[in-house]
């Protein structure tokens, strides 16, 4: 198939992790809400602790600390976002070009006890209306 069969503006990327998100669930479920792929080393045995791994391995490299504020740009469900609240207790806003995902994250992010601690916004991470400095940590996985 050529590009010319796809969409590939904002609302086409938007419409497409709309549609697809119930399904990439289906494939990466579990505690860790990521739908990502993960980081493997001899010690991991499955996705889900591989996804762990990942947010664990960035969080470190990152130095994000509890006093931190983090923008998590294109943050799907929330996973990477909620996982950096309860672990190390920082404030992230994730945003997303999809209104479904955040649906999904603001319902995840109450499940989890940290809705004191998480915002999702949808938007273009590429257009943002922040303030600068807003944030002192952004965050991106794949």
């Amino acid at each position: 198939m050529s590009s010319d069969n796809y969409d590939f503006s904002t609302k086409g990327v938007a419409r497409y992790y709309d549609v697809s998100t119930r399904y990439y669930r289906l494939l990466w479920h579990g505690k860790s809400l990521g739908i990502h792929f993960g980081y493997y080393d001899p010690d991991i045995k499955t996705q889900e602790e591989a996804i762990v791994r990942t947010n664990d391995t960035l969080a470190r490299m990152a130095d994000i600390k509890s006093t931190d504020k983090v923008l998590d740009a294109g943050c799907g469900v929330g996973g990477s976002s909620i996982w950096i609240a309860k672990n190390i207790g920082a404030n992230v806003t994730g945003i997303t070009i999809s209104p479904k995902q955040v649906i999904k994250a603001n319902k995840y992010k109450n499940r989890e006890g940290v809705s004191d601690k998480c915002e999702f916004v949808v938007g273009d991470f590429n257009e943002m209306d922040f303030a600068d400095n807003t944030f002192g940590v952004v965050w991106g996985i794949e």
